[in-house]
């Protein structure tokens, strides 16, 4: 009788662990059937939040074009502006669905500020914008939890899901052809020096060149071989309209350089930029970076390695000789983007954090 009861007592216990652990099988299979579920949403959301971003970013580059001269680093977004870049974000989320559920952001979801390259830090500010940052979810506040698939068993109706993206605005990488509009390059030592320009010392001469306060070189882009009268031809073809730079793209093309220029250019530089300076006589131009770690006249052909914005603020003929500038940052200039970093950005942007 002992025995009997005892095998009874064996076969009911085996019996409540099998039930215990066929639901807590189901309920381990259904938990990761959901889990599954809300990672496949969660990356459906990260497209969402990329392409608003995106898009975000594109609709703020647009509005420092209308600027005119393109030059954001002072510039405050108003109601207006950070209204129409939100309206890009939510139209663009909206054509994109999470767990089967197109994506509304909320205008308190779409944050502006600064991206740091150096920290990869945002800071938020209306001021001297060149990032929009996007959090696209599905909770209790905006587009609904994500109802569960079967984890209901083990009382897990819902969850939240959330995903966030930036862009921010680049540094040019390709320019078209027809953007580089004077036969003048800026050395790579020059920005690599302490109190370079984008927070210290923006003051460069162009001419005399081959010391630190002119680390820049003059070059025939790639009519080779570089000479004073090539540079004349472009100079003239320049103030006429003939003449049209060639695209470029950094890190690949390499253009010719003379290490120097002829004073007798003088002349045609001077009625160059009386043509081109502006009522604050200033002219804005865009110039390449090419790749030196010396400010010593470079000669001969140059690899490019990234563009930046100079604007001259004066050309003396005689006797001085002497082109006076400064390099701005946080421009934006058409182009591709990609490049390093020189203080002009393309009107696009790419994603970061």
């Amino acid at each position: 009788m002992r025995t009997t009861y005892s095998n009874r007592h064996e076969s009911g216990s085996v019996s409540v662990f099998a039930a215990v652990a066929a639901i807590g099988f189901i309920g381990v299979t259904a938990l990761g059937i959901d889990v599954g579920y809300g990672l496949l949403t969660k990356a459906q959301l990260q497209n969402v939040a990329d392409s608003a971003a995106l898009a975000g970013n594109h609709q703020l580059a647009r509005l420092y074009d209308a600027l005119g001269n393109r030059n954001i680093s002072g510039y405050t977004l108003t109601a207006s502006d950070k209204a129409s870049i939100i309206q890009a974000v939510r139209t663009y989320a909206l054509r994109n669905e999470a767990g089967g559920k197109a994506i509304d952001v909320l205008p308190g979801d779409v944050l502006f500020g600064r991206w740091d390259k150096s920290t990869g830090e945002i800071t938020e500010t209306d001021t001297g914008v060149n990032v929009v940052r996007v959090l696209a979810r599905r909770d209790g506040s905006a587009n609904g939890v994500l109802s569960t698939l079967m984890s209901s068993t083990i009382g897990v109706d819902s969850f939240d899901v959330r995903a966030n993206a930036a862009a921010v605005l680049t540094p040019v990488n390709k320019v078209p052809a027809g953007a580089v509009g004077l036969p003048v390059g800026i050395a790579k030592a020059w920005f690599n020096h302490p109190g370079s320009p984008c927070g210290g010392d923006s003051s460069i001469r162009l001419y005399p060149t081959g010391t630190l306060a002119g680390c820049a070189g003059w070059h025939t882009y790639t009519d080779a071989p570089a000479s004073a009268s090539k540079l004349h031809n472009i100079i003239d073809g320049i103030k006429a309209g003939t003449f049209k730079s060639p695209g470029a793209t950094a890190g690949v093309d390499t253009w010719i350089f003379q290490g120097g220029v002829d004073a007798s250019v003088f002349p045609d530089l001077k009625d160059l930029y009386r043509q081109k300076k502006d009522a604050n006589n200033e002219w804005k131009v865009l110039v390449p970076v090419y790749d030196s770690d010396s400010c010593a006249n470079v000669s001969g052909w140059t690899k490019i390695i990234g563009f930046a914005t100079a604007v001259i603020t004066n050309v003396i003929n005689a006797p001085a000789k002497q082109i006076d500038a400064r390099v701005d940052c946080d421009i934006i200039q058409y182009g591709e983007s990609g490049g390093e970093d020189y203080g002009t950005h393309v009107a696009g942007g790419s994603l970061v954090n």
